[in-house]
């Protein structure tokens, strides 16, 4: 599942957190836009939409933000996986909790 087609899940809005398969443990992105949408239908079809969309995103290094405005890459391959958010700790099932 690609970038754009977790925000369709998501309900159409962005506000979810990411991490890329090649990222090392305690590193992971929070989807701020798409398209300059925080919310609302993106144009096109899945799983691309028009022209792939730029993804707006928060960049974290164990649970400190290390950037407020990265547009992330690749945001159309299925590299990316989603991960929960929880009282300020970023936590996956796969690594535990990493904050």
């Amino acid at each position: 599942m690609n970038i754009y087609e977790m925000y369709t899940e998501n309900g159409d809005i962005a506000d979810f957190w990411v991490k890329h398969k090649s990222w090392g443990i305690g590193t992971a992105a929070r989807v701020l836009s798409i398209d300059g949408l925080s919310f609302g239908k993106l144009k096109g079809k899945a799983p691309y939409f028009v022209g792939n969309p730029v993804v707006l995103c928060e960049f974290y290094v164990q649970g400190k933000l290390e950037n407020s405005a990265l547009l992330l890459p690749d945001a159309d391959t299925d590299s990316y996986y989603r991960i929960n958010e929880l009282d300020g700790l970023i936590i996956n099932k796969n690594e535990g909790v990493i904050g």
